[in-house]
Order: C-alpha cells, then sequence, then structure tokens
C-alpha cells in the first residue's frame, strides 16, 4: 500500500479513537460510582486535567504515527536509490565485462596480427632470397636503398657492396640517360613495365635485363622507385637466333628457284617469292593482298575455290592439278600446281611450275608411242619401287610410333590380325583387305606428333592434353595425304576413333557415314587395347571384354562388326584344331585414352 493512503487510514483510526474517548470521558465526567476502586469525583479536578491528558495522549500517538509514516517513506525512497544504485552498478558492471572482454579480444587480433606479420615477412624474406629476380628500391635521386640477396649469385655483387651508391654503379655509361629518363617517369607516379636496359655485373659483363618499375609513396607522397629485374640474356639470344634463321629461310623462300605462294583461309595471297613475281609479270606489291583466284581464267576460278575450301575442311582432295593462269599482260600459261595444308593451321602453300612450254611438245611425245611405252613401263617398275619404299617407310613409321613405348610394341600387327579374321568372315575383295591392312599397321602414325609427355603419361589426362591427344587421327591423315599411294586409307585412319552414337572424334560421325574400315579397326584396336597390360593396370580379363562390347554395341562400336568378332573369339575357344588367335598375355598397347 502507498504511503498517502497509509495515511488516510491511520486519520481515520485516529479520529475514531478521538471520538469514542471522548465519548468515555465524558462518561466518566458523570458517573459517580467507584472506578478502578476509586471514585472520579474524589479526584480533585478531575474534569480539569483528565482531557488535557488524554489530547496529549492523542498528539503523543498522532506524532508517533507521522514518524512513523515518515520513516516508512524514507524506507521507501532508500529502497528506491538501492536499486537504482544497484541497476547503476550492474550496467557499468556490464560494460567494464564487455570492454574487458574487447580488450582481450584487440588483444588477442593485436597479437594474431603480429604472428601473421612475422610470418609474413619470413615469408617475403625467403621469397626475396629465393626467387631468380633481382628485387631493388632507388631514391628519387638514383641511390639504391635496398637490393635482395639474390643479387650477389645472379650479379656477382653483395648487396652491401650497392646499397648507397648511385644506380650508375651498374649501369653501362651510354645506358645512363635511359635509367635516368625511367627513374624520371616513374616519381610522377608512372608505372614502367618491360622496361628492357644494359647493366654490367661484377666482372664487366654486360648483362641484358628487363625491369618492371612501381612508385613507393609514404603519407601519399612518393619517397622512392621500387622494382624488379630479370636476366633476359637467353631471351635476347633467342630472338636473335630466331631472327637469323627467319631470314635464312626468307632467303631460301625467294630464291629456291621454284615460284611459291602463300594462300590464307579467305584466299588471300599473304607470301610470293621471286619466282612468283617472275611467272605472273607481277611486283610483289602488286600481288600481296590479292585473291587467288585473280589470276585465273573466268573457267578455272570455281574449281579452284571448291579445291581450297575442300582442303580447308580437310576433305579429301587433289593434291596436285594443272591449271591455267592469267599473267600481267593477259598471257595464259599453263601451270602445275601442288598445294598442302600448313600442319597446324588453315593456311595453304603452293609451288607452281610452269609447264607451258611442256605442253607444246606433247604433239611431238604422242608420235613418240614407243618411247612413252617404254616409259609407261619403267614408270610400271618404278612404281612398283615407290611402293616398295611407301611399304618400307610405313614399317618405320610404325617403328617410330611404338618404339617411343615399349607398351605398343606388336600393337599394330595384333590389330591387323584382328581386322583380317574379319574380313575374311566378310568375304572381302583382296583389294579391300590390302588397304585395311594397310590402315590398320599405319592408324596410329598421328601420335608422332603428340609429345612423349602426353603419350608416356600414365595417370589422367588434363583437358588440354586430351584435345592435343584427339588430333592424332587428324595428324595421320594430313601426313597420308601427300601421296595419291595412301588416299584409299586415309578416311580409315581419319575415322577410327568415331562412335557409332556420333560421339566420337575428329568429325563426330554417326552410324553407315563411319567408313566400313574405320568401324572394323575401332572394334579391334579397342580389343587389343583392353586385353594388354598397363603400368598403372594388369590387362583386362576376356570375358569382360566380351562383356564390354556387348553392352557399348550400337553406342560406341557398329553391333554387326560385334557380334562377327564376337563369333569369331566363340570359334577359336569352341574348335580344338584351329589356330587360337594371339591374344597378348603381356603388356602390350594402352587401353584408349579417355578423356579427363
Amino acid at each position: 500500500m502507498k504511503t498517502e493512503y497509509k495515511v488516510i487510514v491511520l486519520s481515520i483510526i485516529l479520529g475514531l479513537f478521538a471520538w469514542v474517548f471522548d465519548a468515555v470521558v465524558d462518561y466518566l465526567f458523570f458517573y459517580e460510582g467507584p472506578f478502578w476502586g476509586i471514585l472520579i469525583s474524589d479526584a480533585p479536578n478531575h474534569k480539569v486535567y483528565i482531557r488535557p491528558m488524554m489530547v496529549a495522549y492523542l498528539l503523543t500517538f498522532g506524532l508517533l504515527i507521522l514518524k512513523a509514516v515518515s520513516i516508512e517513506r524514507a524506507e521507501e525512497e532508500l529502497r528506491k536509490h538501492r536499486e537504482q544504485l544497484e541497476e547503476l552498478v550492474k550496467d557499468r558492471t556490464s560494460e567494464l565485462k564487455n570492454i574487458n572482454e574487447q580488450l582481450k579480444h584487440e588483444i588477442t587480433e593485436r597479437k594474431r596480427v603480429e604472428a601473421g606479420l612475422r610470418e609474413s615477412e619470413g615469408k617475403f624474406k625467403t621469397i626475396m632470397e629465393s626467387v631468380h629476380d633481382v628485387i631493388f628500391q632507388v631514391s628519387p635521386l638514383g641511390i639504391i636503398q635496398y637490393v635482395s640477396p639474390n643479387v650477389k649469385e645472379l650479379y656477382g655483387y653483395k648487396p652491401e657492396d650497392l646499397i648507397g651508391k648511385h644506380l650508375k654503379k651498374t649501369t653501362p655509361i651510354r645506358e645512363v640517360p635511359k635509367a635516368l629518363e625511367a627513374l624520371k617517369s616513374a616519381l610522377p607516379g608512372k608505372v614502367i613495365k618491360s622496361f628492357e636496359i644494359n647493366q654490367i655485373d661484377s666482372k664487366g659483363k654486360i648483362v641484358a635485363t628487363e625491369i618492371n618499375i612501381t612508385p613507393v609513396k609514404k603519407e601519399g607522397k612518393i619517397i622512392a622507385v621500387q622494382g624488379i629485374m630479370r636476366d633476359i640474356t637467353e631471351r635476347k639470344q633467342a630472338e636473335k637466333a630466331l631472327l637469323e634463321s627467319e631470314e635464312r629461310y626468307r632467303t631460301l623462300f625467294q630464291y629456291s628457284g621454284t615460284a611459291v605462294v602463300l594462300v590464307e583461309e579467305d584466299t588471300t595471297i599473304s607470301m610470293v617469292n621471286k619466282g612468283i613475281e617472275k611467272l605472273l609479270g607481277c611486283t610483289r606489291e602488286e600481288t600481296i593482298g590479292k585473291n587467288f583466284v585473280d589470276f585465273l581464267p573466268q573457267e578455272e576460278k570455281q574449281r579452284l575455290l571448291d579445291y581450297h575450301e575442300a582442303r580447308r575442311r580437310g576433305e579429301p582432295v587433289l593434291s596436285s592439278y594443272e591449271i591455267e593462269i592469267k599473267r600481267k599482260d593477259g598471257e595464259i600459261r599453263t601451270v602445275l600446281v601442288t598445294v598442302a595444308l600448313i600442319p597446324g593451321t588453315t593456311k595453304s602453300i603452293a609451288s607452281v611450275l610452269d609447264i607451258t612450254e611442256r605442253k607444246k611438245t606433247s604433239q611431238e611425245l604422242k608420235q613418240k608411242s614407243k618411247q612413252i611405252r617404254n616409259y609407261a613401263r619403267q614408270m610400271g617398275r618404278a612404281y612398283k619401287t615407290l611402293e616398295k619404299a611407301y611399304l618400307e617407310m610405313i614399317h618405320a613409321l610404325v617403328i617410330s610410333v611404338e618404339a617411343r613405348d615399349s607398351y605398343t610394341r606388336g600393337h599394330s600387327e595384333r590389330v591387323t590380325q584382328y581386322s583380317k579374321e574379319m574380313v575374311n568372315k566378310m568375304g572381302w575383295k583382296v583389294e579391300e583387305l590390302k588397304n585395311l591392312e594397310l590402315a590398320c599397321r599405319i592408324h596410329d602414325v598421328g601420335k608422332i606428333g603428340v609429345s612423349d609427355r602426353i603419350l608416356l603419361k600414365d595417370s589422367k589426362l588434363t583437358i588440354a592434353e586430351w584435345a592435343e591427344m584427339k588430333m592424332h587421327p587428324v595428324k595421320g591423315a594430313e601426313m597420308l595425304n601427300f601421296s595419291e599411294y595412301f588416299k584409299p586409307i586415309i578416311p580409315i585412319v581419319r575415322h577410327h576413333h568415331e562412335r557409332w552414337d556420333g560421339k566420337g572424334y575428329p568429325d563426330g560421325l554417326k552410324g553407315e557415314e563411319i567408313p566400313l574400315g574405320a568401324r572394323i579397326l575401332a572394334v579391334a584396336d579397342t580389343f587389343d587395347a583392353m586385353s594388354s597390360a598397363r603400368p598403372y593396370r594388369e590387362a583386362v580379363d576376356q570375358k569382360k571384354i566380351i562383356k564390354e562390347l556387348k553392352e557399348n554395341a550400337r553406342t560406341q562400336f557398329d553391333p554387326q562388326i560385334v557380334k562377327i568378332w564376337l563369333e569369331i573369339l566363340e570359334e577359336h575357344r569352341k574348335i580344338p584344331d584351329t589356330q587360337p588367335l594371339s591374344i597378348p598375355n603381356h603388356q602390350g598397347l594402352p587401353k584408349p585414352m579417355s578423356p579427363p
């Protein structure tokens, strides 16, 4: 109950008490009998002192009540002040705890930052000492303020030999203005990159260097420049050698005695030699940038454009043919053109031989039929000799491919044997069998163009490595495109990694779009790869291989070819008198590489 309410209640009680007490006094004043053993009337002047006494009692009682009320009010105020003080102490205590925690966190964070800085300084020092380049700092006046310790290893100077010295100490006299100009350019805040300048090592030897310079700021002001210096002596020597090599080949190109022209993908001429200038009657400036068909009669233009597009798409096309060209003076000349794509590009290079005079003598040659027949017989013998040379060259190519990896020896021979087993069952003609056998023997010739780092890698290929590996069928086809002798087998070599479902490479052919020989080769190639051991795995069990072939029929392989091959395997298994297939149980061709 609040203090005000208590005062009101006590006042009412006091009033009631006074009223009752006054009634009692009046009674006593008029009562004549004994009271507590005495008669009130006997008391002297009892009416005079009883009322004041009663009033005194009442006043005293009232004062006591007021005192009690005052004390209660004081206690209430004290309680409120105590609660406020406790709340204030609690808040201040919480603030102190928070401040204490914050201080602990800041101390911990500062220690962590200091440890990080020490670690960073250690790493930076390690980098500074181990990096091959020299790190330096120079004042605006060109005074060397810092140089990394490896300057001794690279240039023979100790850091203390250079610190405090002017940059002229390590700069050739004729290069000093160049160095000061670079310093002057960096001081306004410019970053200088790939700045080449010669320096002098401790033995007086000139060293070609490349420098990157950055301004150093403190409180918004540039106080120095720092840089990284790299020795580019070997690079400069290589550039010089490259220029010399280019000059040699350019001279050879210009004065080879054969007319040669380089044609870009868009059919414009980008390079000609002296022979072309003489043949066309034009200067180099009149030829470069022109379309090559501008020098052809109208009736020859479309044929040559079709050849160019087909060659760019990688389609089989004649590499050597006769055409007529139109000279600047309008004269028509007959030439023999031999064209090939430059490997890895879509540019064509052509050698042009003027055969006009030879054509004019064709009538004389016709009259000498006997000589021509003799020549034909000689050519026949030469063709056989050439064929033999081609076969020997093929054998050498196969050996060179397989010699790069001991695990591939005999792969081509086994794939050839398996393919012959299938085509014999299919009833192929002798000529078709001969072409397939030739294709099988050299189907991986394109791997000559794949680096050993990729070809011999015993782990998963990266995306870039896999992209290079997938180019080996294209490279093989391009290598064989130089001769008519290999024309029939180029489609087989190019497409032996295509898939029945169209997800193979390089051209994504599907189903019967894939040459039949390439489909046969794909099954034989996969069978030999899986049944051969590799450093990272054992040879796959034949039952598992058969299961794999069945599961991938209609997706990776022609289902009919798979069926024929499985029948051959079954026949060799059931017939005791049949010579078993030479299935390797040793290290052989690696399993076809899978994409990363």
